[in-house]
């Protein structure tokens, strides 16, 4: 089984994909990891080069062609919050529709708790940069992605809201939400 997460930023797609592999037995990608792994510089700066988030998409389209085509089976894909636009669901949807695309989700609010930031250069930034200046504007640029993204992630195959859980929780229940939605589906 070939496992696409989407979702906002920050939802859990790498933490909890890591661990959902992990109770799989299956290997993990992180498409962000993979990007900058092939065009060897930070994701700003592969940003930076084009003009548009499409443009973007379409220069890492190929990586998604290549990581399909390199991974037939047992594998659990973590993509960025674009992950069902145009561009992408069109690799899925020619070639491979096979891969369960599963939409992340949760409240705003449990999403907020785990913001991290990073500098240009992928770098974590250690020190906190929420206080109580801020924290409403982040907060609301969270529920913006969440709005924002809504309809393109609907499309998923599969809905699982983390609802809270930490992240050992939301694997094992999103490895029992796809058990269950493979056996109705088979049966």
């Amino acid at each position: 089984m070939r496992i696409y997460l989407v979702g906002v930023t920050c939802v859990g797609k790498t933490t909890v994909g890591a661990l959902l592999a992990e109770r799989l037995g299956y290997e993990f990608v992180d498409f962000d990891e993979e990007t900058k792994r092939e065009f060897e510089v930070p994701l700003l700066e592969l940003h930076n080069r084009y003009l548009s988030n499409k443009g973007y998409r379409d220069a890492t389209k190929p990586l998604l062609e290549r990581i399909l085509a390199e991974h037939s089976e047992d594998v659990v894909i973590a993509m960025p919050p674009g992950g069902l636009f145009r561009v992408y669901k069109s690799v899925l949807d020619r070639n491979h529709p096979d891969v369960i695309t599963v939409w992340m989700k949760d409240r705003a609010e449990n999403i907020f708790d785990r913001l991290i930031f990073t500098d240009d250069y992928d770098n974590l930034i250690i020190e906190p940069v929420i206080n109580e200046d801020n924290a409403a504007w982040y907060l609301n640029d969270v529920r913006a992605d969440i709005n924002y993204y809504r309809r393109t992630h609907s499309q998923a195959a599969v809905h699982f809201d983390i609802g809270g859980r930490n992240a050992e929780q939301a694997a094992k229940a999103l490895a029992e939400l796809l058990s269950h939605a493979l056996r109705s589906s088979s049966g």
